[in-house]
């Protein structure tokens, strides 16, 4: 369940207002997979697209040097980069994303790129791992083009377009409001409660 601190709700500040940001919120390791990330945002800063990175997630006493060469690559454009001092600046950098994005090739759930949503950032997810089946998405294949097909090349075509569209974090969207009618605490708790007196129950 995601339990969202309130500050996800107060809006990105005025020096977060140009460009489109882009975001990621895994641990910079290898089964995440941030060299596919690198090398589509190297292309992108090639084509000169006018972007901004928001870099979350765990970082360990070695750095993997994805991150130094995706540091270089960005300059001026990386508004942050490490982890959260506290979960009320956690969740100001995930409203300060329009698109959050995976390339993991292991993961469990995802819920980083839940909270990230919630916030109100599109997410971009290869087409595999749980991601699929947490956004539901065989019941709503009109989400298909949250994915892709795990390819650089695919990665880097989608957000170009988005880029280029001009995608905006909207924190009242309908995917916003689906997850948190499927994941929030808020909307678990009750059940949580209900299959622990169940258990309870059936064990006295």
């Amino acid at each position: 369940p995601i339990s969202p601190s309130d500050a996800h709700v107060a809006g990105r500040t005025a020096s977060q207002a140009t460009g489109v940001t882009l975001g990621w919120v895994a641990r910079w390791e290898h089964d995440k997979a941030p060299e596919n990330f690198v090398a589509a945002i190297e292309i992108l800063v090639a084509e000169g697209l006018d972007f901004q990175l928001c870099l979350l997630g765990q970082q360990f006493q070695r750095t993997p040097p994805s991150l130094h060469r995706l540091q270089e690559l960005a300059g001026a454009r990386l508004i942050h980069c490490g982890y959260a001092e506290s979960r009320d600046d956690y969740w100001r950098h995930l409203q300060a994303m329009d698109i959050v994005v995976s390339t993991a090739i292991h993961e469990f759930f995802g819920i980083g790129i839940l909270e990230a949503t919630l916030a109100g950032a599109r997410p971009l997810l290869p087409n595999r791992l749980a991601y699929p089946e947490v956004f539901d998405l065989e019941h709503q294949p009109e989400r298909a083009h949250l994915f892709y097909d795990g390819s650089v090349g695919q990665l880097t075509e989608r957000l170009r377009e988005w880029i280029l569209s001009g995608v905006r974090n909207t924190p009242a969207s309908p995917l916003t409001q689906w997850v948190r009618d499927h994941y929030a605490w808020s909307a678990l708790a009750g059940q949580y409660d209900q299959a622990l007196t169940a258990l309870v129950a059936a064990h006295q």
